[in-house]
């Protein structure tokens, strides 16, 4: 009798451990459904908060018919670019002519573009009031300094945010201007003889990623605003994963540490990759399948 019992025991004592095993699985999965987890960086969860964001044509699509932007189309000319510090995105809505600001805290703002319509993306450049700095108007770029008209080629290159801006020097490299005083050249640099890619700054830092269309490495050089002038401090060699004739890019460079992003392309059927840089360390990490657009943000404004 001793060992029936003993035996019934082991049994119950079971069963109820096969019920609550099964019972936190029910519970785990019903909390992995209705988890809001939309995709970051490859499969990694978007956090509220400052970091690497990936959104594609139809995130912006959604978001902005959802706060009352029905006319914003993906098949519409359009360029998105984010504020200086990462706390907002711009949306340059080609097809209505107008510009729309949204902020983390849900501030709205929607500005008309200056001049006539373009359906160029980086037509129009504001900064960080939303004020306008400078734009392409028949064929040359404008400035809100009112000094320089100068005639826009793919080499006339101007950051985000509408602090600096290239003007291509054949043979001698380039030449980096301030938007506030055009006429006026802050550094010449050296480059591959190829061509700029992107400008950015961050404080008192500015930005410069040359390459080689050759489908080799990106050169960063890195200035520092001395006086009325811009002295470079480093040159960063960041090496291609694997040479090819397709396109290897910066898309944009954190505003709090010293991390770039970068996409490697590849043609149809293989996807795009994102890496990240860090100009610091020399680390270059693959993070995923790359994404229409992404930025560095202080928050996860597409919500």
């Amino acid at each position: 009798m001793i060992t029936i019992n003993l035996i019934s025991d082991k049994i119950l004592k079971k069963a109820i451990n096969l019920n609550l095993l099964i019972f936190a699985l029910i519970i785990i999965l019903v909390m992995t459904i209705t988890m809001k987890t939309p995709s970051a960086m490859g499969d990694n969860p978007i956090k509220e908060e400052k970091g690497l964001y990936s959104y594609s044509n139809k995130d912006f699509s959604r978001f902005l018919k959802k706060t009352g932007f029905v006319n914003y189309s993906v098949k519409a000319p359009y360029d998105v670019s984010r504020s200086l510090d990462g706390n907002e995105l711009w949306f340059y809505i080609w097809s209505s002519n107008k510009v729309v600001f949204m902020a983390c805290d849900g501030i709205i703002k929607e500005v008309d573009l200056p001049g006539e319509r373009t359906w160029s993306k980086r037509s129009v450049w504001f900064n960080k009031e939303h004020q306008v700095v400078a734009w392409i108007d028949k064929g040359k770029v404008r400035y809100s300094a009112g000094i320089a008209n100068d005639p826009f080629i793919m080499s006339t290159v101007i950051n985000p945010c509408g602090g600096y801006f290239v003007k291509k020097i054949l043979q001698k490299g380039v030449e980096i201007h301030s938007i506030e005083k055009p006429d006026s050249s802050l550094a010449k640099v050296n480059v591959l003889g190829t061509g700029v890619l992107k400008l950015f700054s961050k404080k008192d830092m500015v930005y410069l990623f040359d390459y080689d269309r050759k489908g080799g490495p990106l050169k960063a050089h890195i200035l520092k605003k001395q006086g009325m002038k811009l002295v470079q401090k480093d040159i960063v060699i960041i090496p291609r994963p694997k040479n090819s004739p397709a396109p290897f890019y910066v898309e944009d460079i954190s505003a709090w540490d010293d991390n770039v992003l970068l996409i490697d392309v590849y043609d149809w059927p293989s996807k795009s990759k994102w890496y990240v840089f860090n100009l610091k360390t020399r680390e270059l990490k693959k993070i995923g399948n790359a994404n229409n657009y992404g930025f560095y943000l202080l928050c996860n404004i597409i919500k």
